[in-house]
C-alpha cells in the first residue's frame, strides 16, 4: 500500500515480458505480464525504491533508485545475458545484484 512515495513501474525483459517496481519497503518486484505472477523480490536497498528502467540494450539488466541514495544494477546470474533486446536476446535466468 503507497502512502507517502511515488512509486514507478516499467515494463521490460526479454519481448518486454515483466514488470519491474520499486516499493516503499526497500525491495524491487518483478511480475510476469503473461499472467501476472511474481517472477522475484529483490533486496538491496535500504530506503524506498522509487524508480526503476530497463537497459534498452541487454533486455534482461535494470536499475534501481532509492531514498537511501544508491542506484542498483540488476543482470541475470553469470553470463546468461549474451543476446541484446534488438536481435532477441532471451534470458530467464535468476536476477543477481
Amino acid at each position: 500500500r503507497q502512502t507517502r512515495f511515488m512509486i514507478r513501474s516499467a515494463f521490460g525483459g526479454p519481448d518486454e515480458s515483466y514488470v519491474a517496481s520499486g516499493s516503499e519497503d526497500s525491495q524491487v518486484y518483478l511480475w510476469s505480464r503473461q499472467d501476472g505472477s511474481p517472477y522475484a523480490v529483490l533486496p538491496g536497498h535500504s530506503g524506498t525504491v522509487n524508480a526503476v528502467a530497463w537497459n534498452p540494450v541487454h533486455c534482461s539488466m535494470f536499475a534501481s533508485a532509492s531514498d537511501d541514495h544508491t542506484v542498483r544494477i540488476w543482470g541475470p546470474k553469470a553470463d546468461a545475458a549474451n543476446g541484446s533486446c534488438r536481435n532477441g536476446g532471451r534470458s530467464h535466468t535468476p536476477l543477481q545484484q
